[in-house]
C-alpha cells in the first residue's frame, strides 16, 4: 500500500471541506459533499494532463496531489481571517442531535441511523475482502484500468473489447487511483461504496433543505441504502452507483437554487454549552460558485455513465429555468443569466471533451462506437415502443422467488404485446441484440436483481400524488408547506423515467441502469412518508430493512453466510465466483506463462471474455507481464499500439461456436508459442507452438 499517496488524497479531501467551512458559505455536510466534487474534478484534470504527456504513473500522480495539498494549505492560511472553525467535538455534537442523540434509545431516528450504519458496515467489509468479480469488471472495467496503468496513458489502444475504450471512463479513473494506492485491486470496490456513503450525506443535506422533521432527516438516505441494486453495486466496480451519486449532487444544487434562488443551506450556531440552538442563518449569495459546482457534478455524472443524459435532462431544463428570476432587464439577462448558462455548460463540456474527442477519432462518434450506441438506443421511438419498454422494464422489478409466478408474469407481458400493442415483444428495435424477454429467477446478483419494494412505493407515490392534486384542485384539501416542491420533484423524476424508457432498449440487466431514477425518487418518497401516519411509516421502514438482509449476506459473487464464502475462499478463486468453470483453465494458462518466463503476451479474445483475471493472477504470483490484443476485427485495429514489446506468447480464449479463432496468428512474431484456452464442457487447455507441435495438455 502506498501510504504517502493515500494520505495526500485523504488530506486533500478534508482540507477542501475545511476551506469551504471556514468561508461559511456552506454547512458542514455540504462542505464534505462539495469537497468530493472538487476533488473529483481535480483528479480528472490531473489524469488528463499526465495522460497527455504519457506519464500517468504513481510518481507523477503523487506529486500532483502534493502540489494540490500545498495550494490548499495556502488556502487554509488565507481563510483564517474568516474566523476559526468550531471545535471538532462541537461540530460532531451538532450533527448528532437530529438522528442519534435521542432521549429514547429505541427511538425511530435511532433505528434509521442504526439501519444505515449496519448496511454501510457490512457492505464495506464485503467491498474490502472480496475482489472485483462482476462480469463487466472482468471484461472491461478493470481491464481498461490495468491497460491505462501499463500504457501510462488514457489514450485508446487496439483491443478486441471495444467497451474498454468507448465507455465513459470516470469511474475507472477513480479505480486507477485506488489501484495505485493499494498496489492492486484491494481498494477497487471502495469507489462505489464511497459513492454510497456520499449519497447518505446528500440525503441528509436534502432533508434539511426540505425542512423535514428532525427524526426524519435520515429518511432519504434510508430509502437509498435499502435499494437492493444499490446494496449489491456498492461492493463492485461497476459505475451506476457512482454516476447516481454525482447526479444526486447536481439535483442537490438544483434544490439549493430553488429555495429563494440562493444557497439556503442551513447551519447551526452554537451556544456556550456547545449544543446546537437550531437557529439557521441564510448564507451570502454565492451564485457563481454554486453554478460551477452544478456543472462539476453534472459533468462528472455524464463522464461516469452515458445513460445519465436521459435521467438528468429534465433536471437540467429546470435548473436553467431557475436562472430566470426578476428583475427581467436586458443587462440582467446578459450579465447574469447568459453568463451563468455559459459557465455551467462550459464546465460540463470541458469535463467530457477529452474522452469525446478520443471517441470521435476512433469511432467517428463522440458517444463512442456506433455499435454500442445502436445496441442500446431505441430505433424510431414511438408511443407503442415506449409503453412496451415501460411494461418490460417494470417486469424486471416484479421478479419473485417462484418460477411459476415469474412464468405467469412473462406470459402476461407477451400477451399484452401481442393483443394490445400489436408488436413483437422481442423486436430488435426495442430489445438489446438477440436477447429474449423473460423473467429469470430471483437472485442476489448486481446485474439481475430487481427493486420490488421500492417499485411498489414509487407507484404508491405516483397514485397518491395524482389523487392529492385532484383534491387540491377541487378545494377539498389545503396546500401544505412542501406541496409544490413535492409535485415538482415527482414530475421531474417521472419525466426522467419516461425519457429513459423511450430511448433505452430493454435488456436482461436493465434494472441496474435504473439506479439513478430510484436514487432520485428517494427525495419525493421522503416528503410523502413524512406526511403519512407514524405507524405506517414504521412498518414500511422495518419491511425495507428486513428485505435488505438477503442482498447483504447472500450475494451470489460475494457471499458471507454460505458454506463457501469470501472469508474461506482464496482471493484468486473469488475472481471467478460468477464463472467458476474458468478458474482452472485460467490458472493453468497463468502457470504456463510463468513457467515459460514470458513477459509479453498477445491476447485474442472476444467481446465478453474475461481479461482482467489474467493480469490479477499473474500479479498475485508476483510475475510482471505486459498484454496487448491481436486478431482484432473491430474499428480499434487501426489505432497505433502503445506497448511495442516483442511478443513471446499468444493466448487465445476459444469457446464452442467460435471456431473462427482457430485461424488467428501473430504475423509479426512467427516464432512465438500459441496458448489456447478452450472453454467447453471438458474444460481443457492446450499449448502448441507455431509448428503445431503439442507442448502440453491439462484437463
Amino acid at each position: 500500500m502506498n501510504y504517502f499517496l493515500f494520505l495526500l488524497v485523504i488530506s486533500s479531501y478534508f482540507f477542501n471541506a475545511l476551506i469551504l467551512k471556514r468561508l461559511k458559505k456552506v454547512g458542514t455536510i455540504n462542505a464534505f459533499i462539495w469537497s468530493a466534487g472538487i476533488l473529483g474534478f481535480y483528479l480528472w484534470f490531473l489524469f488528463e494532463l499526465l495522460s497527455f504527456f504519457s506519464v500517468l504513473n504513481i510518481f507523477y500522480v503523487s506529486w500532483g496531489f502534493f502540489a494540490y495539498l500545498v495550494v490548499q494549505l495556502i488556502g487554509v492560511f488565507l481563510t483564517t481571517k474568516h474566523g476559526p472553525l468550531v471545535p471538532l467535538h462541537l461540530e460532531i455534537h451538532s450533527l448528532v442531535p437530529p438522528f442519534f442523540r435521542s432521549n429514547r434509545f429505541f427511538s425511530f431516528s435511532n433505528f434509521l441511523f442504526s439501519s444505515i450504519l449496519f448496511i454501510l458496515f457490512f457492505t464495506l467489509i464485503i467491498a474490502l475482502i472480496a475482489p472485483p468479480n462482476n462480469w463487466d469488471s472482468m471484461t472491461y472495467h478493470m481491464s481498461r484500468v490495468v491497460h491505462w496503468q501499463q500504457n501510462q496513458s488514457l489514450d485508446f489502444y487496439p483491443t478486441n473489447i471495444y467497451r474498454q475504450l468507448a465507455s465513459f471512463p470516470f469511474a475507472e479513473m477513480l479505480i486507477l487511483l485506488s489501484v495505485m494506492i493499494g498496489d492492486g485491486d484491494v481498494f477497487a470496490n471502495l469507489v462505489q461504496w464511497s459513492a454510497l456513503f456520499l449519497l447518505v450525506l446528500m440525503g441528509i443535506a436534502t432533508a434539511r433543505l426540505l425542512k423535514l422533521p428532525k427524526n426524519l432527516l435520515l429518511l432519504p438516505s434510508f430509502f437509498v441504502v435499502t435499494i437492493p441494486m444499490v446494496i449489491l453495486q456498492s461492493t463492485t466496480t461497476q459505475n451506476d452507483l457512482l454516476a447516481s451519486c454525482w447526479l444526486m449532487g447536481f439535483v442537490l444544487c438544483c434544490l439549493q437554487e430553488h429555495f429563494n434562488n440562493h444557497l439556503n443551506d442551513r447551519y447551526d450556531h452554537y451556544n456556550h454549552s456547545g449544543c446546537a440552538n437550531n437557529s439557521y442563518v441564510e448564507k451570502n449569495n454565492w451564485v457563481w460558485q454554486r453554478t460551477a459546482m452544478a456543472g462539476i457534478f453534472l459533468g462528472l455524472a455524464i463522464l461516469s455513465k452515458a445513460t445519465i443524459y436521459t435521467c438528468a435532462l429534465p433536471f437540467v431544463f429546470y435548473y436553467v429555468l431557475l436562472f430566470f428570476r426578476p428583475p427581467f432587464s436586458f443587462n440582467y439577462f446578459i450579465k447574469h443569466i447568459c453568463t451563468r448558462m455559459f459557465l455551467f455548460s462550459l464546465i460540463v463540456l470541458v469535463i467530457n471533451l477529452p474522452h469525446g474527442i478520443r471517441n470521435y477519432y476512433a469511432f467517428s462518434n463522440f458517444l463512442g462506437s456506433s455499435k454500442i450506441v445502436n445496441e442500446h438506443r431505441v430505433v424510431a421511438p414511438s408511443m407503442n415502443k415506449t409503453v412496451s419498454n415501460g411494461v418490460k422494464q417494470l417486469g424486471m422489478h416484479l421478479i419473485t422467488p417462484w418460477e411459476k409466478v415469474n412464468s405467469v408474469i412473462t406470459k402476461a407481458v407477451i400477451s399484452f404485446h401481442d393483443n394490445v400493442l400489436k408488436i413483437d415483444v422481442n423486436s430488435a428495435d426495442i430489445t438489446f441484440n438477440d436477447t429474449k424477454f423473460s423473467l429469470h429467477r430471483l437472485i442476489a446478483h448486481e446485474d439481475l436483481i430487481g427493486n420490488f419494494w421500492h417499485t411498489l412505493l414509487v407507484f404508491i407515490l405516483l397514485i397518491t400524488t395524482i389523487f392529492e392534486i385532484l383534491l387540491i384542485l377541487t378545494k377539498r384539501k389545503a396546500i401544505d408547506r412542501n406541496y409544490y416542491i413535492h409535485v415538482l420533484l415527482v414530475t421531474l423524476v417521472t419525466l426522467s423515467g419516461i425519457l429513459f424508457i423511450t430511448l433505452i432498449k430493454w435488456q436482461p440487466w436493465i434494472s441496474r441502469l435504473h439506479v439513478p431514477i430510484f436514487v432520485l425518487a428517494s427525495i419525493p418518497l421522503s416528503i410523502f412518508f413524512a406526511k403519512v401516519s407514524p405507524r405506517l411509516l414504521k412498518v414500511t421502514v422495518v419491511i425495507l430493512f428486513v428485505s435488505t438482509l438477503p442482498w447483504i449476506f447472500g450475494q451470489k459473487g460475494r457471499p458471507i453466510l454460505k458454506m463457501k464464502n469470501i472469508f474461506n475462499t482464496p482471493r484468486q478463486e473469488l475472481y471467478f465466483a460468477n464463472r467458476t468453470e474458468l478458474y482452472k483453465p485460467y490458472l493453468d494458462a497463468i502457470n504456463i506463462i510463468k513457467d515459460k518466463n514470458c513477459h509479453s503476451v498477445a491476447l485474442a479474445i472476444q467481446e465478453d471474455d474475461y481479461e482482467y483475471p489474467l493480469w490479477a493472477l499473474l500479479k498475485n504470483q508476483k510475475f510482471l507481464a505486459t498484454f496487448h490484443h491481436f486478431g482484432i476485427s473491430n474499428d480499434t485495429k487501426f489505432i497505433p499500439e502503445i506497448v511495442s514489446d516483442s511478443t513471446c506468447l499468444s493466448l487465445l480464449i476459444d469457446k464452442p461456436g467460435f471456431g473462427h479463432y482457430s485461424h488467428y496468428s501473430n504475423d509479426n512474431d512467427k516464432d512465438i508459442d500459441l496458448l489456447r484456452i478452450s472453454i467447453s464442457s471438458e474444460k481443457f487447455l492446450v499449448l502448441r507452438n507455431t509448428e503445431n507441435v503439442l507442448l502440453g495438455t491439462t484437463k
